[in-house]
């Protein structure tokens, strides 16, 4: 809605909203969220005592990392009226669909329920590319329901993958 204070090419921040939005999908946090850690660890490592033999002034490294969280904090408002744009839109892209899946299964039990009655063994294949969303998403379709017995009821779960190949 108005400029940035941000000393990025359009490409670049195009690039960055895009990351963003896709990383808070990716770990079910919320722009407000983000904004809050972003200006805490802002101010944490702004005021954060010089080491010995250190400047007063932060190093060049806190600097770049003070700088960054600046960004994200502009960056913000972006990826707000990414997701706003979305929803008006109607259109989902994969972080979307992982985040939403995600947060029905865990808010609704009777949809892990429904899924654990249907499978005795579920295998999933490339474990070392599954982040966080997709961990709750299993969790909360395959692990013990809330209250339930352990063992009870619950399919057997094996997950395969190459440590080798990670991404996170």
């Amino acid at each position: 809605a108005g400029p940035l204070d941000v000393d990025r090419v359009p490409a670049t921040v195009t690039a960055y909203v895009l990351a963003l939005a896709s990383e808070l999908d990716e770990h079910l946090v919320q722009p407000a969220t983000l904004r809050r850690h972003a200006a805490a660890l802002a101010e944490l490592l702004g005021s954060a005592p010089p080491g010995p033999r250190q400047n007063v002034e932060p190093s060049q490294r806190y600097r770049r990392w003070m700088d960054a969280q600046r960004v994200r904090g502009e960056l913000v408002p972006l990826v707000e009226e990414f997701a706003a744009r979305k929803r008006v839109e109607r259109v989902l892209d994969f972080g979307d669909q992982l985040a939403i899946a995600a947060r029905v299964a865990a808010e609704h039990p009777e949809a892990g329920a429904q899924e654990r009655a249907s499978y005795r063994a579920v295998l999933l294949d490339e474990y070392q590319d599954t982040g966080h969303a997709q961990r709750v998403l299993l969790r909360a379709l395959f692990g013990a329901a809330p209250g339930a017995p352990a063992g009870r009821d619950v399919p057997a779960v094996t997950a395969v993958g190459d440590p080798h190949q990670s991404i996170y």
